[in-house]
């Protein structure tokens, strides 16, 4: 099952994607200062809540209207993309948006245990595992765990491999997109029964970081599969 050709209609053309440079930084903040960190924060929202008055600060969402799949890297969380209140979105990060068996079962626990209409595949501009995915060498390896995810990004980073270098990584992010709904449709039966049922729909989007703009895909249809055999022949 392919959604390529569904995917393709992103209207492309205002989207103009530099090649960008990555550096690692050399050292981060002490595994103290982060829990520090997190704590005064938490500190802080607990201290605004008592003081209004509330159990929270933002009344949260009764249920989630979408299921929003994204990279772990992006900087930008999807609540915020999307201006989106608690709770109005059911996020699962993983890098470069993989699916794996963990981001599989939240998704089908999204769709099917809360009743969640729409899953949103999200990638972003400049995506840096996608970059890392890009310069890893044929044989070289870093572990089991990050050759999974370099194999599973691959596949897209090889069909943007002919584009012009300008647009080589936004068509890597828009590919890598396409190949997680793929996935997320071929290797989990919940999720594409729904879909074929039209109790859920999925959707391509891509987070252009440096306008805050989402531009999205149609709408993906699913059909049944005896309707897909039925139109070959």
């Amino acid at each position: 099952m392919s959604v390529r050709q569904v995917l393709g209609v992103w209207g492309l053309g205002v989207l103009v994607v530099g090649v960008a440079t990555f550096s690692v930084r050399a050292e981060g903040p002490s595994p103290d200062a982060s829990l520090a960190r997190l704590k005064s924060g938490n500190a802080r929202i607990t201290h605004m809540a008592v003081k209004s008055g509330t159990e929270a600060p933002m009344p949260r969402a009764a249920q989630p209207v979408a299921a929003v799949l994204s990279c772990a890297e992006s900087l930008m969380p999807s609540e915020e993309v999307f201006g989106a209140a608690p709770g109005e979105l059911f996020v699962v990060r993983s890098l470069g948006h993989v699916v794996d068996h963990a981001t599989l079962a939240s998704v089908e626990y999204a769709v099917e245990r809360l009743h969640v209409p729409l899953v949103v595949v999200l990638g972003h501009e400049m995506c840096g595992a996608l970059r890392a995915a890009s310069d890893t060498l044929p044989g070289q390896s870093s572990g089991p765990h990050y050759d999974f995810l370099i194999k599973a990004l691959k596949p897209a980073v090889s069909r943007a491999s002919g584009m012009p270098e300008s647009q080589r990584m936004r068509t890597a992010v828009l590919e890598n997109v396409e190949e997680s709904i793929n996935t997320l449709l071929q290797d989990s039966a919940i999720i594409r029964h729904l879909a074929q049922e039209h109790r859920i729909r999925l959707v391509g989007a891509f987070h252009e970081s440096s306008s805050g703009r989402v531009f999205f895909s149609e709408l993906v249809d699913v059909p049944h599969l005896e309707s897909a055999v039925a139109e070959r022949h």
